[in-house]
């Protein structure tokens, strides 16, 4: 019964994730907002591309979500979702580092369930889901150090996002305390469409060759502005926060030996 429920949950989440991008394509790909971006971003990518290091990848791992407001009575806690992307990073030199990419991830909260359908307080461990789904556009200043093979790096910047899809699932309790079902609504249309916030990372890697390097790192971010509107908790702030731990894996497109850098 657990590894039927567990593969049902699985196939919600791939679901929504599918249906998320889907919507992205499909209504935001056409915004002039969307295109500016995107243009910077190639602009980034061809910028200099001859005789420098410039690095495309993949990265993906575990995105811990949750919220920072005064404004709820019950403590919302940390939520676990994919997140992952495509990356840019561009190096001045041996240690100096510019970097962008576009990532997608779930971001949200949940919140303990304390009441069955008759409104009477139950003990449980059961919760519902607040999901917002954002493309996001990570811009970030790095600083790298190590030896040719290993390396560890400190990065910060800014993360412009896109609110793709926003939904609260909440499972309805019988008093036994038993699942009837779980009730979704739609916040798409509630939810402030642009998010911006900073972010912060650490982490180390090595390089596999003298153009593929694997790298993990771990970052934290936090909004600058809030998600709230006239329609979704008017007259509070509640800002997206979390905690992402994500395995990276880096091509070089043009390499320059570190040793002709100009210090």
């Amino acid at each position: 019964m657990l590894k039927i429920q567990f593969f049902q949950s699985a196939n919600k989440n791939n679901l929504f994730a599918f249906k998320t991008v889907k919507a992205f394509f499909n209504y935001y790909v056409n915004k002039s907002q969307m295109k500016k971006i995107l243009i910077i971003i190639l602009a980034l990518v061809m910028f200099k591309i001859h005789g420098q290091n410039h690095y495309i990848g993949l990265d993906g791992g575990i995105y811990w979500a949750n919220i920072a407001s005064k404004d709820f009575i019950s403590k919302p806690s940390f939520k676990a979702s994919f997140a992952g992307g495509v990356t840019y990073e561009y190096f001045f030199n041996k240690n100096v580092s510019i970097g962008a990419g576009i990532a997608y991830n779930v971001r949200g909260f949940a919140t303990k369930i304390t009441t069955d359908t008759t409104g009477n307080t139950i003990d449980n461990e059961l919760k519902s889901k607040t999901n917002f789904a954002y493309i996001s556009i990570p811009l970030k200043l790095g600083y790298s150090y190590g030896k040719k093979k290993l390396f560890g790096f400190a990065k910060i910047g800014l993360v412009p996002a896109i609110l793709l899809k926003a939904q609260i699932i909440t499972p309805l309790v019988d008093v036994k305390g038993e699942v009837i079902e779980n009730i979704t609504e739609n916040l798409t249309s509630k939810i402030r469409k642009m998010d911006i916030g900073g972010i912060v990372e650490i982490g180390g890697g090595y390089n596999i060759t003298e153009r593929c390097r694997v790298k993990l790192s771990l970052s934290y971010q936090h909004s600058f502005s809030s998600i709230t509107t006239d329609n979704y908790y008017p007259n509070s702030a509640i800002r997206n926060r979390g905690v992402n731990l994500a395995l990276g894996l880096d091509w070089a497109v043009s390499t320059k030996p570190f040793e002709e850098y100009e210090d």
